[in-house]
């Protein structure tokens, strides 16, 4: 019957951190769009409310998503303008935003809450976009967030999710650490048997 207890437990709080987290991601997105969106308007690009839609909707994908929308936005800039800085106008607005949303207001807002090593999130990317496409790029940080939570509920595996968490930013000082209280746990254990 604990188990049972465990599980619909940790299932709730899955969901919830699921929920909270595609809530302020997608809070995120619809700001950048919007105002890349405004920006491109004002630097006279056509269509620039769908251009801004689509920024929002690719930042939902981690690394690559961005990247697709600079592309995009070079095409489009240097398209739709006779001068090459002019051309190069979109893009530009686009990566200055991604930066600051990406460096400021997203660890603001998702810092506390989600503290899932970069470095994880990166390999998880890859693996899951390995795995399934785009469904496993859209998939890969809830799936790491269930992930982590698991962990964390399940004593066995309390290490692994010390690995996933960001708190020193680093998964090599989060590997140090895990070897270090090994040694330590290791060391109490043969003094006890001594």
């Amino acid at each position: 019957m604990r188990d049972k207890k465990r599980a619909v437990d940790i299932s709730h709080e899955i969901q919830q951190q699921i929920s909270n987290y595609l809530f302020a991601v997608s809070l995120i997105n619809v700001g950048l769009g919007t105002l890349v969106g405004g920006g491109l308007y004002f630097l006279g690009v056509p269509n620039a409310a769908m251009w801004g839609m689509l920024i929002a909707l690719l930042n939902f994908v981690p690394y690559f998503g961005p990247v697709a929308g600079i592309s995009l936005l070079a095409m489009v800039g240097l398209l739709t303008f006779d001068s090459l800085w002019r051309g190069l106008f979109p893009p530009a607005w686009y990566l200055l935003l991604h930066l600051l949303e990406a460096n400021f207001v997203t660890p603001v807002l998702l810092g506390r809450r989600f503290t899932l090593n970069p470095v994880v999130i990166f390999v998880s990317l890859i693996f899951w976009t390995w795995l399934w496409g785009v469904p496993g790029a859209l998939l890969s940080v809830p799936i790491l967030v269930s992930i982590k939570v698991i962990c964390e509920r399940v004593p066995a595996t309390s290490h692994v999710s010390e690995l996933l968490t960001s708190e020193s930013n680093s998964i090599f000082d989060n590997l140090k650490l895990l070897r270090l209280r090994k040694r330590g746990a290791s060391a109490s254990s043969s003094s006890l048997v001594s």
